[in-house]
């Protein structure tokens, strides 16, 4: 068990939190987590306000934690860190695929009643679906990187700055971009009449 024992008002010795950013606390004050603040104001950056919020609520920096046996303090740090970056890697990913799947799951009305149609139903079913997966594959991934991108990009602003890039990019590849418009064309020659 980690825990920092202290001297109650008594004079009793009772065991409380450990928290290894507060050390040397008076007993009744508490050793909970501070809340980390933001970086700028909150209209600028709402989800990184509520990303902060949630994350001081499911991982606090104080320590509870038992363990049978004996357990060096290097062996559990270190389990603490690999299971948090594990962590980080199925919820972000987990997160990308539900958004994906939640933008797919829009247009299953449109598909079931497409696949209704007799003799030809089942391919334009198909057809729709293929649809409605690339433009979710490409709607979501894009708003998955927004918001990753407006998440770290006061905290990692490396990895969060070039995502807004892309996001950008994707974006204006999607709505402005013309292909047609890069195509150069020879000017066709107008006609000289000759005066006799």
């Amino acid at each position: 068990m980690l825990a920092q024992q202290v001297r109650d008002d008594d004079g009793v010795w009772i065991f409380r939190k450990w928290n290894p950013d507060k050390i040397n606390v008076p007993y009744p004050q508490s050793t909970d987590a501070e809340a980390d603040s933001t970086m700028g104001p909150i209209l600028f950056c709402y989800i990184c306000a509520a990303v902060n919020c949630c994350m001081n609520v499911a991982f606090e920096e104080v320590i509870n934690h038992f363990v049978d046996g004996i357990q060096l303090p290097e062996e559990f740090f270190t389990q603490q860190k690999e299971t948090l970056e594990f962590c980080n890697k199925i919820i972000r990913s987990c997160g990308i695929l539900f958004t994906i799947l939640g933008l797919f799951c829009l247009f299953s009305p449109i598909i079931a009643l497409l696949n209704f149609i007799p003799l030809v139903g089942a391919l334009l079913g198909s057809v729709a679906g293929f649809a409605a997966f690339v433009f979710s594959l490409i709607v979501g991934l894009t708003l998955s990187s927004l918001t990753i991108g407006l998440a770290w990009v006061f905290f990692r602003p490396l990895i969060g700055i070039p995502l807004l890039c892309l996001t950008a990019g994707g974006i204006y590849l999607a709505l402005f971009y013309n292909p047609n418009a890069m195509s150069v064309v020879a000017p066709v020659p107008t006609p000289v009449s000759v005066a006799e």
